[in-house]
């Protein structure tokens, strides 16, 4: 998917009992506020908002998160000084419009005084159709720009951002826990060739002292996995090319990763523990994409398995079992 715009806010002290957690009954106005005025949302949806001062829109399906397509109002209040809303947004909240979904999934209401870590963001897509999106702080330098150098500012009021220039494009992930820590999209640019896109996933795998959040090496490291599956168009490097694989519809088939060595490989070819903190263990170096079956094989035969990288082959230590990559572009 790409994108012409983007409408951005992040979640700070405007954001009055929103959606997650008990909300005290008879309390606030259960709306996702935020300061902008209305210009950038007339600009960003090429809309006048109705006699009552709501924009109406349609947010396309999303199925990744398996939500349909969704009626939402977006509210210009005169009497907040032109304070924006997305209104009614308490969890038992249906009229006018029932509250989305995607927020009660990932938005938390933050205490007072403390520092915003998601983003509500609104794309607009080449066809004129909406999206909602909520990225995290760990999610910010995974984006393009000018998108990321936007969500950097960290701007609680609002920000019109124009995309028609980026020459990339949108892959959603599915959304797999009721915690928000995976990456909920990965920008793809077009026509990368070999040399480009090794370039840009080993700069994924860069050093990680253990003192920063765990939250971010797992966006990281699912940013990486998903890359590798989209480069080898969702199929198992250790399969042979009639083998079946299981469809999941829409150009996708199920594979996983499996982790070569449980510790990463410096550009030296010597390696040091996780644990100390120098080398991240997701670099592409020790990753390859495969089916459950060859995922099992590979944790549990009979013989120990290691990978054989002068050969690109896998090795059973009684040399029972060989496997050879039928696809490779990045060991």
């Amino acid at each position: 998917m790409r994108y012409s715009g983007a409408f951005l806010f992040w979640l700070g002290r405007l954001d009055t009992q929103v959606v997650t957690g008990r909300v005290p009954s008879g309390t606030g106005t259960r709306d996702i506020r935020f300061c902008s005025v209305g210009e950038a949302l007339r600009r960003f949806l090429q809309a006048e908002p109705g006699p009552d001062g709501r924009w109406t829109i349609e947010l396309e399906p999303y199925p990744q998160a398996h939500i349909p397509q969704w009626p939402m109002q977006i509210a210009e209040y005169s009497f907040r000084g032109r304070e924006c809303a997305i209104p009614g947004q308490a969890p038992n909240s249906t009229r006018p419009f029932p509250a989305y979904p995607l927020w009660h999934r990932v938005v938390t209401l933050l205490p007072r005084g403390a520092r915003p870590t998601h983003c509500i963001v609104l794309f607009r897509d080449l066809d004129g159709g909406f999206h909602a999106r909520v990225l995290a702080e760990a999610h910010v330098t995974m984006m393009p720009d000018p998108l990321r150098t936007e969500l950097e500012q960290r701007d609680q009021c609002g920000r019109l951002v124009d995309l028609s220039d980026v020459d990339e494009d949108f892959l959603d992930l599915p959304l797999l826990g009721p915690h928000y820590a995976e990456v909920p999209m990965v920008p793809v640019p077009s026509a990368e060739s070999g040399p480009d896109w090794l370039e840009r996933i080993a700069r994924l795998a860069s050093p990680l002292k253990r003192r920063e959040a765990q939250v971010r090496r797992r966006s990281r490291s699912r940013r990486l996995a998903e890359e590798l599956k989209l480069r080898y168009q969702y199929r198992c490097q250790l399969c042979e090319e009639h083998t079946r694989a299981i469809d999941m519809g829409n150009g996708r088939f199920y594979v996983e990763v499996h982790h070569i060595r449980g510790i990463a490989e410096t550009e030296a070819g010597q390696y040091r523990s996780q644990d100390e903190g120098h080398y991240d263990l997701d670099s592409h170096r020790n990753i390859v994409v495969v089916c459950p079956y060859h995922h099992m094989l590979l944790h549990n035969y009979k013989s120990p398995i290691s990978f054989d990288r002068s050969a690109l082959r896998f090795v059973s230590e009684d040399a029972s079992l060989e496997l050879p990559l039928q696809l490779n572009e990045h060991l």
